[in-house]
């Protein structure tokens, strides 16, 4: 299997032809919405090399605060590299980590996005399945495309790809490819020599190279300010208690009862439904509906969770942080603001506040809240991480191995530990060779 890297042919009579007959796949799916929520995550990426060539390619934001997905091959060896919104907006970006081996390089820059892929939000993919991406071939920046899977099961230098049939034209290596419902599946990264088919790496392969660098636990959600758990415990009725409220007490607990989440999902809705001041089940129905992404159901569920209950921190931290997902800073602070009313003495709201001052680039105010964690608990782990964090942001990699060390010695992740120990080995060796 020989790969052609995307900006070497052109074939733009092909993409259009292609372009104009795949619409039709999206027919039971708004391309156009979905276009619209996508297209301020992409990049045209321009590589200036030693020559002194302009490379076209792609690229796509995957932080709000300036970190950038692109393959290793647009960028590796050259001087400049730039990027460019489809509003316009041009800055300089230069490679924070890369691999060759996976053809992946992550890229950082010194803006502020408003939105980008969540890389870590995937499914299944399956042969047939429709998809698209949003690409900048040369001459032809910031296009749709559309096209399906042809198999999801193929093995390139090691690494797991999906063939696709989708016509990209030279310059859209880089580009983020999406299914139907616009989750993340993986990134263009070349075109098989002499055929119509493209190859995408697999969003799999892509987050177990970001898991070998601080950005897998700095963006993965579940890893920020610690994980959403479940109200697991049946509720035992009173006798005769009214019918009503017996029949949301089933419905609860058969979601209680059940693995599936998407049954679970169905009964805890229809047991707020039917008895609107349950709180455990709006409770529920939040952390279900953030686990299926549905974060539009999962928000008015912990609303009315706290509406409920306004004691509730767990309730109170988890809308805090879907706020926080959602790069809604500003509100994000407002509730964490509220959790810490709530309990002053708990170390985890201030980590909360902390790690949304940081998402602000305010690292003075966040340190002040990750410290302040730490005086109520010496060995809370994720604060020691987030402060590690903040001096990589300052480019002082001595403190952040120093706060990074102190989190391995606490933290209860012993897999966290084996890759932050890796982190700080890769820190000493670069050190020594500076």
């Amino acid at each position: 299997m020989k790969l052609s890297f995307l900006y070497f042919n052109n074939s733009i009579f092909i993409f259009l032809i292609s372009l104009f007959l795949s619409f039709s796949i999206f027919s039971d799916v708004s391309l156009e919405d979905l276009v619209k929520q996508k297209q301020n995550t992409v990049l045209l990426i321009n590589c200036v090399d030693k020559e002194g060539n302009t490379i076209q390619g792609s690229g796509f934001c995957i932080s709000p605060d300036g970190y950038v997905l692109a393959t290793a091959h647009q960028v590796k060896s050259v001087k400049e590299i730039e990027g460019k919104t489809i509003n316009g907006k041009v800055f300089p970006l230069k490679v924070a980590y890369i691999s060759e081996e996976k053809d992946i390089s992550v890229l950082k820059s010194q803006q502020n996005f408003q939105s980008w892929v969540d890389i870590f939000n995937t499914e299944t993919v399956n042969a047939g399945a429709s998809i698209f991406t949003l690409a900048s071939p040369d001459n032809l920046a910031f296009s749709v495309i559309t096209g399906t899977v042809s198999n999801p099961n193929r093995i390139y230098k090691g690494n797991k790809v999906y063939q696709l049939t989708l016509y990209a034209d030279p310059g859209a290596s880089g580009a983020p490819v999406f299914n139907k419902e616009g989750v993340f599946i993986g990134m263009i990264i070349g075109k098989l020599e002499g055929t119509a088919f493209s190859l995408a790496i697999s969003s799999k392969e892509i987050e177990n190279f970001l898991e070998k660098t601080p950005i897998y636990k700095k963006y993965n959600n579940k890893a920020e300010t610690g994980k959403t758990q479940l109200i697991e415990t049946e509720i035992i009725p009173l006798p005769d208690i009214d019918p009503t409220i017996l029949s949301a007490i089933e419905s609860y607990n058969r979601g209680v009862n059940t693995n599936d989440i998407k049954k679970k999902f169905e009964y805890y809705k229809k047991s707020a439904q039917l008895f609107p001041e349950f709180f455990e089940a709006w409770f529920n129905l939040g952390v279900v509906s953030e686990m299926l992404g549905d974060l539009t159901t999962a928000e008015k569920a912990y609303k009315q969770a706290i509406n409920t209950n306004p004691n509730s921190l767990e309730a109170t931290r988890n809308f805090g942080r879907l706020l926080l997902k959602g790069n809604r800073l500003d509100e994000a602070k407002t509730i964490f603001e509220k959790a810490i009313d709530l309990c002053s003495t708990c170390p985890q709201v201030y980590n909360d506040l902390g790690e949304t001052f940081r998402r602000m680039n305010q690292f003075e105010q966040a340190e002040r809240y990750f410290n302040k964690a730490i005086d109520l608990d010496s060995e809370y782990a994720l604060a020691y991480y987030n402060l590690g964090l903040i001096q990589l942001e300052r480019e002082d990699e001595e403190k952040a191995i120093q706060y990074f060390q102190e989190y391995t010695k606490y933290t209860k992740e012993n897999s966290d530990r084996e890759k932050v120990s890796l982190w700080i080995e890769e820190m000493k060796k670069k050190k020594k060779i500076q």
